[in-house]
């Protein structure tokens, strides 16, 4: 089997492209259900904060699997990666019949009923990227780009595995809330990271 990316961007766009189709939709659904939806700002922007990772991850993957074609296992485990991100997405989103209903619809309800299968998703996109790190380097940029890696590996196990853990055991609103905070905070240091490498 030939693993270039040529014949991988065609199945990464389509992936891509029905997770963010259906994203647009369920957003378009709430925006014209607004007088019966109860907002909730977690379920919106974990949402949102997960569909950026996706396209992010989409639009360097051309870095990332041009590094290691024909070396199958990370190939497909950063295939594998994109899938995850995908049925994170869907397992979160509402399903258009709740959304569909004459009663008030709580988003915050919604997401405490749906989160598990989400945080299921996020703990194996933290394995397979701790994977990546530890014996594939040549995968670059799915990190932190911390130099030692003593530093890298203790922070990315706890807040790629760790933390999907306790927030699939509790439901403790602000620690997810506080979840959220941390995953703001490490898209805003990838932004500021591939800004300064881009001047």
């Amino acid at each position: 089997m030939v693993l270039d990316y040529s014949m991988m961007q065609w199945v990464l766009s389509i992936v891509v492209g029905v997770s963010l189709s259906r994203f647009i939709n369920t957003l378009a659904l709430i925006g014209r259900k607004k007088d019966q939806v109860k907002f909730d700002f977690l379920l919106i922007s974990i949402l949102f904060a997960t569909t950026t990772q996706m396209i992010h991850l989409w639009f360097n993957s051309p870095g990332y699997f041009s590094n290691i074609e024909g070396i199958y296992i990370p190939y497909m485990l950063l295939f594998l990666t994109t899938l995850i991100y995908a049925t994170a997405i869907e397992s979160l989103l509402p399903n258009s019949s709740v959304l569909e209903t004459d009663g008030t619809v709580d988003l915050r309800e919604v997401y405490f009923r749906q989160k598990d299968l989400f945080y299921l998703a996020q703990f194996l996109i933290g394995v397979i990227i701790l994977l990546l790190y530890i014996f594939y380097p040549q995968v670059k940029g799915m990190t932190f780009g911390l130099e030692s890696k003593m530093v890298e590996i203790p922070i990315l196990f706890i807040l790629t595995i760790v933390f999907p853990v306790m927030l699939i055991i509790s439901n403790n609103y602000y620690l997810h809330v506080f979840n959220m905070i941390l995953i703001s905070l490490a898209f805003i240091g990838q932004i500021f990271k591939y800004a300064t490498t881009m001047k």
